[in-house]
């Protein structure tokens, strides 16, 4: 990942737990409460009640400790408000990294012959930009009488805080929402189009599959940040409206904003899994003169979707290490962050990815046994939500040949998105402690695979899990809100 990773995933989590944390009933002038704690109640100059709360400790008849403590919280809160603008000047810079990544790609696009690819994300991207400049235009103006409210007059906030309600963010926000799912209406949402754009240049040899893993996520939080603006902006104007502390309507705002995060976690998953597999694909623009073999990234992008693929010569079989795959695992991990963000969340994910034939001989069964975690060796756990992602035209790879013959079994892949959750209206849904992959062996059949060998007689058929995949532990804590794990179903180890 690199500085824009960094600087949106960090910014998105403190934004999205201080304003989680304060419709939960957190005090102090969190984000979520900026603007009514430091210009409401008919506070003339900015910051008036602040300060005047600082003058009070100080005479107050309360005990050294007790007007220690006080004064400390009231310095944290000051520096929060200050960190705003710091925020938002890493914002600025991010924005402008990435559309000099999409200058550079506009250009390698049109030496291949793909200029359209570009256009057809364009023609979208064009339009959802006027959403993104207006929530930065709105958060900027706020950010400003945060950092110099000493300076502010409580009336030209009141007029602001008015027009953002007629002219808010909620219709930005959601305006986003929808080219992120289906494009505002048309056939494909801009992440397909993003997707649809990229992978040509990994497969063609001129991206590194990797790269092209970092600019999808950068991109993603790009929009996902703007999202986040928009949801404090609306926190924020309920807020300093709000009647007797009547915070009904904050509430409201921020559960619609993690609603629409929630919605784009599958459509994220979908458009990520073809960049992956453009590193195998990538293989066939790599061919002598310019090597000898297959570069890295050609095995290293086959393990990153079927992660027990490689055994020793010294596993029985199905047995053998394993451990989740990078790219997947951060990819969940960064969603978790946006979403899993209240005291009380848990969440598990299970990725599943198997090939099939165009009769469904694999995917029949498989969608007739759920898979299922088992909690501590006893109690079952359903999936709260379950993705099905179905892919053609790869990853067949005829003549050139695949590091993974589990995919051979004909012209279609299949990923599913297993999610396991806890939430406050689901308290008791996912206990903290350790899970395990139900072992569906018996339910499923095993079956003929073409990994498993095509001569005569034929090999023997192939376990739905392997071993391995069965002894791994999920957990989930206090401390450590979200765990990830994927597999391939009905594959086998490869030496």
């Amino acid at each position: 990942m690199g500085f824009f990773d960094d600087a949106l995933s960090t910014m998105g989590q403190s934004l999205a737990q201080s304003a989680s944390g304060y419709v939960q009933g957190v005090t102090g002038p969190v984000v979520g409460n900026m603007l009514s704690t430091l210009f409401g109640g008919e506070q003339s100059t900015g910051g008036a009640n602040l300060v005047q709360l600082q003058t009070d400790v100080q005479s107050a008849n309360l005990k050294a400790s007790d007007i220690a403590l006080l004064n400390g919280q009231l310095a944290a809160q000051t520096t929060e408000i200050q960190n705003i603008g710091t925020q938002l000047t890493a914002l600025s810079s991010a924005v402008a990294l990435i559309q000099s990544q999409v200058q550079a790609m506009k250009m390698v696009l049109g030496k291949i012959a793909q200029a359209q690819l570009f256009q057809a994300w364009q023609a979208v991207d064009i339009e959802m930009t006027t959403a993104i400049n207006k929530i930065h235009s709105d958060y900027s103006i706020l950010s400003g009488f945060t950092a110099n409210y000493a300076n502010t007059s409580g009336s030209q906030v009141k007029s602001v805080m008015e027009e953002l309600q007629v002219n808010g963010p909620l219709d930005a926000m959601n305006l986003i929402n929808a080219f992120i799912l289906n494009g505002g209406g048309q056939s494909q949402g801009v992440l397909q189009l993003w997707s649809a754009m990229v992978a040509p240049l990994v497969q063609n040899g001129l991206m590194d599959y990797r790269e092209a893993v970092d600019q999808y996520t950068a991109y993603y939080m790009k929009l996902v940040s703007a999202q986040l603006l928009a949801a404090n902006l609306l926190v924020e104007v309920s807020n300093y409206f709000a009647i007797n502390d009547d915070h009904t309507a904050a509430m409201s705002a921020w559960s619609g904003y993690k609603t629409c995060v929630l919605s784009q976690e599958a459509e994220f998953i979908h458009w990520l899994v073809p960049l992956v597999y453009s590193g195998v694909m990538a293989y066939a623009a790599v061919i002598p003169p310019y090597i000898s073999g297959p570069g890295y990234t050609y095995y290293e992008a086959a393990m990153q979707l079927h992660p027990g693929l490689q055994a020793m010569p010294g596993d029985a079989g199905g047995e053998g290490y394993y451990a989740p795959t990078s790219i997947f695992e951060n990819a969940e991990a960064m969603l978790a962050t946006l979403s899993v963000t209240d005291p009380h969340d848990r969440r598990l994910v299970v990725h599943m990815v198997f090939s099939d034939d165009q009769y469904g001989t694999f995917k029949t069964p498989i969608d007739a046994n759920p898979i299922t975690l088992t909690f501590s060796g006893s109690s079952t756990v359903t999936p709260t939500l379950v993705s099905k992602f179905g892919y053609t035209g790869f990853p067949v790879l005829f003549p050139t040949g695949t590091p993974d013959q589990n995919f051979f079994n004909g012209q279609y892949m299949h990923l599913y998105r297993h999610v396991y959750a806890q939430d406050k209206n689901n308290p008791t849904a996912l206990q903290d402690g350790s899970y395990q992959l139900t072992n569906l062996n018996g339910k499923l059949p095993a079956m003929q695979t073409y990994a498993a060998g095509n001569e005569r007689p034929p090999a023997p058929a192939v376990s739905f899990q392997e071993t391995k995949i069965l002894s791994y532990l999920l957990n989930v804590s206090s401390t450590s809100k979200f765990d990830f794990m994927n597999f391939g179903a009905y594959m086998v180890s490869q030496v």
